[in-house]
């Protein structure tokens, strides 16, 4: 369970850090649509990908804290 959350947290971390990167790089060249979605949609998921990351990460930490 512990490695799940590790690399479920992980993922979800990077692919986010991705996703914003690229999308702000896309709108800054002049492109405002990417694979067909708004490079701002894009940019929110990358986003919400990093909270959810940043939130299995704090819930992997609370559940360590309970196991002791």
């Amino acid at each position: 369970m512990a490695k799940l959350f590790i690399t479920l947290g992980n993922l979800s971390g990077i692919v986010g850090v991705l996703l914003c990167g690229i999308s702000g790089l896309m709108r800054m060249l002049g492109y405002f649509h990417m694979m067909s979605y708004d490079t701002m949609t894009i940019f929110t998921v990358g986003m919400a990908l990093m909270i959810f990351c940043l939130l299995i990460k704090q819930e992997f930490v609370m559940w360590k804290v309970h196991e002791q």
